[in-house]
């Protein structure tokens, strides 16, 4: 059985927010580039749930790298992908809550 992706709620503003600041600043076929990576690296979780690094802050944590400057972490669970959060990489560390 196929597992199935999700994606928390708060994670989605995180991308919105991303697509909308690209959008303004590099236009919109750069957003759309971004949402598609996005997405395209969240489903190969689906056949592949251990592809990111492991997390060291929980056993079933991971991230994906999604472009150049963004982590995507991911909970795997037995029948399920879930998106937790979306880190921009030149943010301070400390921001990080999943780090």
């Amino acid at each position: 059985m196929a597992r199935k992706l999700s994606w928390d709620k708060e994670v989605l503003v995180q991308i919105d927010e991303v697509a909308t600041y690209v959008s303004e600043n590099w236009g919109k076929a750069a957003a759309a580039k971004f949402i598609k990576t996005t997405q395209k690296q969240a489903k190969l979780l689906i056949n592949l749930p251990h592809l990111g690094r492991k997390s060291s802050k929980a056993d079933d944590l991971y991230l994906i790298n999604v472009g150049t400057y963004h982590w995507l972490y991911y909970l795997v669970f037995p029948d399920q992908i879930t998106v937790v959060y979306l880190f921009d990489t030149r943010q301070e560390p400390e921001k990080n809550s999943y780090q």
